[in-house]
C-alpha cells in the first residue's frame, strides 16, 4: 500500500508517537550523560575522610562481620554496608574510587527516577509531549547538576543511595495506586524497605507516601483501599527489627545544642540555604513550586505527596532532635531538594510553551550558577597529603597522634609505616604522653579539625614545637622533647 499526499501531511498519532518517544530518549540520554560525568569526575581524588572511614570499617570482612559490626561504627541501617561489602569483594579492589562508585552510580539513578517521576505525576500530554519533555528534562536537569547532590553522590555513605531508592518508591507507589496488581505491589514494597533499610531519613518519604496513598486509595474505591492498607501494613511489620537500632541511634547521637524552637527554626533556615546552594536559585525555584501548588496538570493527591516529601524530609528528624533525640543535620533533609526540583519541573506544565522553555532555561542556568559557586565545598579534609608528609619525614620510633577516632582511620588508610608508634589524640592521652617517661623524644600530631584550646602547646609542655604544616582542614605539628 503507497501513502497519499494526504496520509504523509496528516498529524496522526502514530506517526508522530516514535520522533516524540526518540526525542525523549536522546534528552533523557543526554541528561544521564551530564550525571554521569558530574558524579565520576574525579571520583576518587579526595580522601576518604572521616565518616568514610567508618563506612569503610563498618562493611570489611564477611556478610555476617558486617552484621555484627556495623552498628559500632554507623548510626544508620545496615542495608548500604551489605551492598558495599559485596560490591568491593566483586571488584576485588578497596580504592577510594571504587568505595565511593555504588553513590555515584545511585546518584545518576536517582536522575533517572526524577525523569520518570515527573511524567507519571503530570500524566500524558496529547500529540508531540514536548511539554512533559521539558518538564521532565528541566527536573531531571536541576538533580544532575546539583551540587549538593554531586558531593554526596561522591561519598561513601548511605545518602545518595536513600535519595535514590526513595525517588523510586514514589514511583512505584505511583504505579501501584494506579492499577493495583501483584507485581507492582511487590516492586513497592520491596523498594520501600530498601529505602527504609538504607537511612532512617526514608520516616520523612514513608510519612508522605503514606497520607497522599490514603487519599487516592480512599477515592478509588473500597478494593483498592484494602489493598493499600495490606501494603502499608506489610512495609510496617517488615520495618519492626529496625527499632532497636533506632533507639540505639537516638541515645548515641545526642545533640550538642540547646533544643530551642529558635535554633529549629535557625536548623530550616540553614537546611534551605545547604540544599539550593544559590539566592537566584532558590528565588526561581520558589516560583515553580507556586506554579505546582495552583496548577491543574496534577491532582491534588499527587501535589501533596510531593509538598508532603518536600516538609517531611527535615520535619520529621528535627521533630525527633526536638524531642530529645539524635542531632540533626541539613544532609538529613536530601531528599527535600530532589522534591523540590519534581515540583519545579511539574510547575512549568502550567505555563504556555514558550514560558515554559524560557523557565526552564532560567532554572538551568540557576543551577549551574550554583554547581560552580559551591565549587569549593567539594574538597575533603587532606588526609592523604597529611599522612604522606608524616610518612616522608617521621623517624624511626617517632609516635604519631591522630585526633578523633574516625580521622584516625582515615589516616590509617593512607599511612604505609609501621615502624613508628601510633596514639589516637585526645587531650587527657596527649597530656600523658608528652609527659611521661616512655622514652618519646619526638611527636607527631594529626589533627582535624584543631581543637580549640590546644593543651599540648602549654607553657609547662616538656615539648616544643619543631614545625607546623598546613593542609587542608588538616594540620600537622612536630613536637620535639625539650633538651634537660
Amino acid at each position: 500500500m503507497t501513502e497519499t499526499a494526504a496520509d504523509l501531511d496528516a498529524p496522526s498519532t502514530q506517526r508522530i508517537r516514535p520522533v516524540a518517544r526518540f526525542r525523549s530518549t536522546v534528552i533523557l540520554l543526554f541528561i544521564v550523560g551530564i550525571s554521569i560525568a558530574t558524579r565520576f569526575y574525579s571520583l576518587g581524588r579526595e580522601a576518604l575522610w572521616t565518616d568514610e572511614a567508618a563506612t569503610l570499617r563498618a562493611a570489611q570482612g564477611s556478610l555476617v562481620d558486617v552484621m555484627q559490626q556495623y552498628h559500632h561504627y554507623e548510626n544508620t541501617p545496615p542495608l548500604y554496608y551489605v551492598v558495599l561489602n559485596l560490591w568491593l569483594r566483586a571488584a576485588d579492589s578497596s580504592s577510594d574510587a571504587m568505595v565511593r562508585a555504588p553513590t555515584a552510580v545511585a546518584g545518576v539513578v536517582a536522575v533517572v527516577a526524577v525523569w520518570f517521576l515527573v511524567r507519571r505525576l503530570i500524566g500524558r500530554d496529547e500529540g508531540s509531549e514536548l511539554p512533559r519533555d521539558l518538564c521532565s528534562a528541566t527536573a531531571a536537569f536541576l538533580v544532575a547538576t546539583s551540587w549538593l547532590h554531586i558531593y554526596f553522590s561522591q561519598e561513601a555513605r548511605a545518602y545518595e543511595p536513600f535519595v535514590a531508592l526513595a525517588a523510586i518508591s514514589c514511583l512505584t507507589m505511583l504505579r501501584y495506586l494506579e492499577r493495583a496488581n501483584t507485581a507492582r505491589l511487590i516492586a513497592h514494597v520491596v523498594i520501600t524497605l530498601a529505602m527504609i533499610y538504607t537511612h532512617f531519613a526514608a520516616a520523612g518519604v514513608v510519612a508522605a507516601q503514606f497520607i497522599a496513598g490514603s487519599i487516592i486509595a480512599w477515592r478509588s474505591g473500597s478494593q483498592l483501599r484494602w489493598k493499600w492498607i495490606a501494603s502499608q501494613a506489610l512495609i510496617g511489620l517488615a520495618s519492626l527489627p529496625l527499632l532497636p537500632i533506632l533507639a540505639q541511634t537516638r541515645r548515641r547521637m545526642l545533640a550538642g545544642t540547646p533544643r530551642t524552637l529558635e535554633n529549629a527554626m535557625d536548623r530550616i533556615w540553614e537546611t534551605v540555604t545547604f540544599s539550593i546552594g544559590s539566592p537566584w536559585l532558590a528565588a526561581l525555584l520558589g516560583v515553580a513550586l507556586f506554579l505546582f501548588i495552583v496548577s491543574r496538570n496534577v491532582t491534588p493527591a499527587r501535589k501533596m505527596l510531593v509538598i508532603g516529601l518536600i516538609a517531611f524530609a527535615p520535619l520529621i528528624p528535627l521533630i525527633g532532635w526536638f524531642s530529645g533525640g539524635a542531632e540533626y543535620f541539613p544532609r538529613h533533609a536530601l531528599f527535600a531538594y530532589v522534591a523540590v526540583a519534581v515540583a519545579a519541573g511539574c510547575g512549568l506544565s502550567l505555563l504556555p510553551r514558550p514560558a515554559a522553555i524560557i523557565g526552564s532555561v532560567l532554572l538551568s542556568f540557576a543551577a549551574i550558577h550554583a554547581l560552580w559557586t559551591q565549587q569549593p565545598q567539594f574538597r575533603k579534609p587532606a588526609m592523604r597529603e597529611a599522612a604522606a608528609y608524616v610518612a616522608q619525614h617521621a623517624r624511626p620510633k617517632d609516635t604519631v597522634m591522630v585526633s578523633f577516632m574516625m580521622a584516625g582511620w582515615s589516616f590509617d588508610r593512607y599511612f604505609p609505616r609501621n615502624d613508628l608508634r601510633r596514639r589516637n589524640y585526645d587531650d587527657f592521652t596527649v597530656g600523658q604522653v608528652v609527659r611521661g617517661k616512655e622514652g618519646m623524644q619526638r611527636l607527631w600530631l594529626v589533627l582535624n579539625p584543631l581543637p580549640t584550646e590546644p593543651r599540648f602547646l602549654e607553657i609547662d609542655n616538656p615539648m616544643r614545637v619543631v614545625s607546623r604544616k598546613e593542609f587542608y582542614l588538616v594540620t600537622v605539628v612536630e613536637l620535639e622533647r625539650k633538651p634537660e
